[in-house]
């Protein structure tokens, strides 16, 4: 979540961060096999290898990038706790602001993201 808070825009509406998003950074907080983005409004989903999501925040033009911009204006608006954690299975679902649902597996003894869900139906 501080990484997310690092990059976020400085204002809001704006998707642009407010540094450059460091792939390998990044990289870190994901699961080796990727991680899915889907999004309630389109329905669609969409999974991503470690190396495409690598060209893709470089490239900071995909729907995806856009999508990790999103997410860090909204976790750095909150205020508090993000929202409720759920256990499923082997993996734990945190709801932020009823926004985004991130899962995140246990992956060689830390927590790494393996899904962004945008949830607002709304499409803010």
């Amino acid at each position: 979540m501080q990484y997310l808070k690092s990059i976020a825009p400085d204002k809001p509406g704006q998707l642009k961060p407010r540094k450059p998003i460091d792939p390998d950074a990044f990289l870190r907080y994901v699961t080796s096999q990727g991680i899915t983005f889907s999004d309630l409004n389109t329905k669609g989903q969409d999974r991503v290898t470690p190396e495409q999501l690598r060209k893709q925040l470089k490239e900071g033009r995909s729907q995806n990038f856009r999508s990790i911009v999103h997410l860090a204006l909204t976790v750095s608006q909150l205020v508090g706790d993000p929202g409720p954690v759920e256990k499923r299975g082997d993996a734990l679902r945190v709801s932020i602001v009823e926004r985004y649902a991130l899962t995140f597996v246990e992956e060689g003894g830390i927590l790494k993201l393996q899904a962004i869900e945008f949830l607002d139906p709304e499409g803010d």
